[in-house]
This record gives structure tokens, sequence and C-alpha cells, in this order.
């Protein structure tokens, strides 16, 4: 992997740190989803005029990728009603890579040395560990670990898909723009149908405290999907959940959160993968 391109998914990693941990001091997730969603699609529309048209085979897993992202947004918001976020969300990131990582050696015929397969392995480890450790004394009920495995398909399942995808549309920033469009259609639809019009009403009211998240979130996607025309899906799709090592130092610098040994150890596995994965 060229240097720059693994720069740039640290960087993606960094900006999904900083979104997630501004959406962190909000308790209202589902006005945060909505309006996450909306500012990407708004901000997406105006910039069609400017790019080119993917390719035909790219619109089927344009369209099949925007609704993956949405039901993984209603799979992690049916998770948190059963568990922590704590809990949820490393489990789920933490799965997923390992996910794409068997999918794209079984059907994409992607070949990784044992060097690349351990470092893939200490940052999911790393992962999982930190959510363990963060709420080793709530058990998860089956309704649970349900939907947190089911978040984790969903995210495997949209990183293999825009990871085809965009290597079929030959315009990887119409492809992206096209998604978070796509997604935003098909997050507000969900929304329409299954809540009251209060709600949407509070949700377009709030939509400021969502708009910086939102460009954050946008920006970090992009480069990671632009990733991995560059480099192999499950490599990108690893190192990009490495934010959750720059969200736990965020907690802990900024938001004062308690690190013990096993989290800092955790950490040191997460970077360790990181930097193996680049040599």
């Amino acid at each position: 992997m060229d240097t720059h391109v693994y720069l740039a998914i640290i960087f993606a990693a960094v900006l999904h740190a900083g979104w997630n941990a501004v959406l962190k001091a909000n308790s209202d997730r589902a006005t945060n989803v909505l309006i996450l969603s909306v500012v990407q699609g708004s901000v997406a529309l105006p910039l069609l005029a400017f790019l080119p048209q993917p390719s035909v085979n790219s619109w089927p897993l344009i369209l099949a990728a925007s609704f993956l992202h949405c039901g993984y947004k209603i799979f992690l918001m049916k998770a948190y009603d059963y568990a922590d976020l704590n809990q949820v969300y490393p489990l789920a990131r933490g799965l997923a890579p390992v996910i794409v990582t068997i999918v794209s050696i079984l059907f994409l015929s992607a070949q990784f040395g044992v060097s690349t397969i351990a470092s893939i392995a200490m940052i999911s480890i790393g992962i999982i560990v930190l959510g363990i450790t963060k709420a080793h004394n709530k058990k998860m009920s089956p309704l649970a670990w349900f939907f947190t495995c089911g978040t984790a398909a969903f995210i495997a399942s949209y990183t293999v898909v825009d990871g085809i995808g965009v290597r079929l549309s030959e315009a990887p920033s119409a492809y992206v723009i096209y998604l978070f469009l796509g997604d935003a259609i098909a997050t507000t639809v969900y929304f329409g149908v299954t809540r009251s019009a209060d709600f949407l009403v509070h949700a377009v009211s709030s939509w400021r405290s969502g708009f910086f998240s939102g460009i954050l979130s946008l920006g970090a996607y992009w480069i990671a999907v632009w990733a991995f025309t560059k480099a192999p899906i499950a490599v990108v799709a690893s190192l990009r959940e490495t934010s959750i090592l720059f969200a736990v130092l965020i907690g802990t610098i900024f938001l004062k959160e308690p690190m013990t040994s096993l989290r800092w150890a955790s950490i040191g596995l997460i970077a360790i993968g990181a930097i193996a994965i680049k040599i």
C-alpha cells in the first residue's frame, strides 16, 4: 500500500472518530442519524453538476449500498435499545473487518499474507476488547446480540458492495455522491414512515447540531471509498476501524473518561496492527 493511501485512510479514521465524538454528546440518536443523512445528501446534491456519471455497471451496487447503509443505521439504533453504545459499537465495528476479510478470501479471490491477516486480527481483537472492558459487568440480551451482529453484517456488506461498486464506477467521487444521496433518501423515507410528524419537525429544527458531524462523516467515508480503488477492501476496512482508537483517545484527553491497563493494552494492540499492516 502506498504511503499516501495509508495516511489518507488514517486521516479518514480521525474524521470518523471526530464526528462520533460530536454525536456522543447528544443522546437523541434517532434525530442525529436523520440529520446526519440529510446533511450528507444536501451537500452531495449540488456536487452532481460537477462530476461525471458512474458507469452503468455500478448503478445496481449504488442502489444496493444505499439500502445497506440505511439498514446499518436502523440495526444500530435497534441495538442501542437493548444494550449500551460502549457494548454495541466496538463489537459491531470489530467484527465487521473479520467478516470482510473472510468474504474477500472466499468470494473475491483475495490473497493475504500471514502478516496482513495477523494485523487485521490484532486490530479487530483490540477493538472488541475495548468494548468488553468498557462494559464488562453488563450482560447483553439475545436481542442485543442479534442487532449487534446484524449491525456488523450490514457494515461488512456495504463495505464489500462499495468496494466492488466504486471500482466498476470508473468515477469514485461520483459513486460516493450518488451513494450519499441514495442513503439520505432511504433514511428519510424510513423515518417518514416510522416516526411522527412532530419528530420530523424537531429534526428539521435541530439541523445545526448535526451539520458539522454530517460534513465530517461525508469526508471520512469519501476517503475510504476512494481508498477501495487503491488497496484491498479488507485492509481498508480494517484500517478504517482504527477510528475507535482515536475516539478513545479523544474521550480520555478531552472528555476525561477513565482508562484501565487493559484498555491501554487494547489501544496498543490496535496501534501495532495498524502499523504492521503497512509494513
